[in-house]
């Protein structure tokens, strides 16, 4: 089973790291982050110590072009606070290379033997730590026995399972995104106002033809699947094609002529239905849905209708209430 982490949870957690740090009297003056991941707690850091945020550029990322106007992860792409003099002490102190999870370290470690020979640390004599925001238990484990635990480097951290966990600062940029079966509305795209936008109105088309996009999926998802009617089929796919959002199973409609009318009940049943389908048929492991309601009967059709054969559970990710 997932274990759902959200952006609240990882803030949570950044805060107390950086609680941790300040207690073993480390305030870092400048915060480097390990693209992608590790430059959301980086950028939380940088703040709550009013430090200059830079980023790894180890392997050849150039993620300052999405940053600020500096050479490939030299220095700083956002700096805090407003006077020269007043970041002059930034010139040196104490750097810290953040991730935001880890199993041993060891790749965090390259990143931190790779920012400590940047001349902008050598030269001042700068120390380097590193440290990571979660860690799993094993990893920890593992550092212990090899001795490597007692440094600053990861006191602070949450532990957390080997196990895979949903986090939602990334989960549309996974490839696991392939055994996703996802609602449309409210999850790729907004939810329409049912009563300005009404079912078979001819604004309803348009509506689907120009909605805006929500999340924004990098690799490849499963199957759509929308309580939309079958005949507006055609449309659904040209708005993903449209905003390359790649669809491998294809899009599941509803074809209303054959269903019962609109309730929480029925719609969380015919969702649960295909859900199960797709999970015998090509192996969908999870659904994204947009109503806590619906989700929550989901959930409950899948425990009556449904014993999987591996030992899996089958499980719906709420975007409404973020649970899991």
């Amino acid at each position: 089973m997932r274990t759902l982490l959200t952006n609240g949870d990882l803030a949570a957690e950044t805060r107390r790291y950086a609680s941790a740090l300040l207690l073993r009297g480390h305030k870092p003056t400048t915060v480097v982050g390990v693209p992608r991941k590790g430059m959301v707690p980086a950028t939380i850091l940088a703040n709550i110590f009013d430090s200059q945020l830079a980023y790894s550029a180890l392997l050849g990322c150039d993620f300052g072009r999405h940053c600020g106007e500096l050479p490939s992860g030299r220095r700083v792409e956002h700096t805090y606070g407003s006077s020269t003099a007043h970041r002059s002490h930034l010139m040196n102190g104490l750097v810290l290379v953040v991730d935001e999870a880890i199993h041993t370290g060891r790749d965090l470690m390259q990143h931190a033997l790779w920012v400590g020979q940047q001349n902008w640390v050598k030269d001042y004599g700068r120390e380097v730590i590193m440290g990571a925001i979660y860690m799993t238990a094993e990893g920890a484990e593992q550092r212990r026995a090899a001795g490597y635990l007692d440094d600053v480097s990861f006191h602070g951290s949450a532990f957390i399972s080997t196990e895979k966990n949903l986090c939602e600062w990334d989960a549309w940029h996974h490839p696991e995104t392939n055994r996703w079966m996802v609602d449309m509305d409210g999850v790729l795209c907004p939810d329409r106002n049912a009563e300005a936008i009404p079912d078979e109105s001819p604004i309803y088309e348009n509506w689907i033809e120009s909605a805006p996009q929500l999340y924004r999926p990098t690799f490849p998802i499963g199957a759509i699947c929308s309580w939309r009617d079958a005949k507006y089929e055609k449309v659904t796919a040209h708005w993903c094609n449209e905003r390359r959002i790649v669809v491998e199973k294809g899009i599941i409609h509803a074809n209303r002529a054959t269903l019962p009318g609109y309730s929480i009940g029925n719609v969380a049943r015919w969702k649960a239905h295909q859900y199960i389908e797709a999970h015998r048929e090509w192996g969908c492991q999870l659904f994204v849905e947009s109503n806590a309601l619906i989700a929550a009967a989901m959930r409950c059709h899948l425990r009556d209708l449904l014993v999987v054969e591996s030992g899996d559970k089958l499980q719906v990710w709420c975007i409404e209430d973020m649970t899991l």
